[in-house]
Formats: structure tokens, C-alpha cells, sequence
């Protein structure tokens, strides 16, 4: 049984001022987290078509996703085996 059903919510978008691409997501905040746990996906700084885990709590990244989604079901399997 899930105890939590995390979500993403873009928050950051890719270029600055007018030229923002809107349609382009780099980050994403993560809703549905435990209690202490806070976390962001957001594109590799390395790679701009990889993606990773930011853990808010320790300023530590991890992993190595195709895709934001990707991240996402990696770090819900993380959440629901705690």
C-alpha cells in the first residue's frame, strides 16, 4: 500500500527574461514528501538530458534518469520502502 503519492510541479524553466521557454522544464519541486524529507528534480549539471534527485535536506544529488519522470518513480520506490 502507498503511504505517499509524491507529484512534480515545474518550478524552474530553461533560459532567462523574455526568452524563457516555458514549454521546457528544468526543475521540479517534489509535493507529497514525508515528514523531514524534501527534494527537487532537476536537470543534471553535466548533462542536459539527464536527469537527477536533489535531497533539500542533506544538499546532496543522486542518481542518473533519462527523465524526470524517471527520477520521480525511483524516488517514490524510495519513499515507500522506508
Amino acid at each position: 500500500m502507498t503511504k505517499f503519492t509524491l507529484s512534480k510541479t515545474a518550478c524552474m524553466w530553461s533560459g532567462e527574461g523574455p526568452g524563457e521557454n516555458f514549454d521546457h522544464p528544468v526543475r521540479y519541486e517534489i509535493g507529497g514528501m514525508p515528514a523531514g524529507r524534501v527534494a527537487h528534480i532537476e536537470m543534471s549539471g553535466h548533462a542536459s538530458d539527464r536527469w537527477q534527485i536533489l535531497d533539500d535536506v542533506t544538499d546532496k544529488r543522486y542518481g542518473d534518469f533519462e527523465s524526470a519522470d524517471d527520477a520521480l518513480a525511483s524516488l517514490q520506490a524510495d519513499v515507500e520502502n522506508q
